[in-house]
């Protein structure tokens, strides 16, 4: 399959992953989304692997683990501020600080798993 070919799948796949995304939260059908989803990236896997060209290059990879830390750093300050300010408010208001104390929880939970990942990738190295 030509590269030209996969994106096209792409995009048909991602229009009536939309359509069925959009119909099924208006008609309240909230299952059918993860599955539309799932079969979705399933499709786009399955049609990427029969591509025949090169759609990628060490350049994209690059670029990936830059746009990756980055997004990663982002998030984790964004909800720390906001876990810490909601746990500084909770003084007046107890609900808050519970709600402060999951979004700090989730902050060391995705910094766990970025320690984790990055010593499992250290260890493997670039074979």
């Amino acid at each position: 399959m030509k590269k030209k070919t996969f994106e096209q799948f792409r995009i048909i796949i991602v229009i009536l992953l939309a359509i069925t995304v959009g119909v099924s939260v208006s008609q309240g059908y909230s299952v059918v989304v993860p599955i539309s989803i799932i079969v979705a990236t399933f499709l786009v896997y399955y049609f990427w692997r029969k591509v025949d060209e090169v759609t990628v290059d060490e350049r994209d990879y690059k670029i990936a683990g830059k746009g990756a830390i980055a997004t990663l750093n982002i998030t984790t300050i964004t909800l720390v501020i906001i876990g810490a300010t909601l746990v500084a408010s909770g003084i007046n208001y107890p609900e808050f600080s519970k709600i402060g104390y999951l979004f700090l929880y989730i902050v060391c939970f995705i910094l766990i798993i970025k320690i984790i990942t990055f010593m499992f990738y250290q260890k493997k190295g670039d074979k």
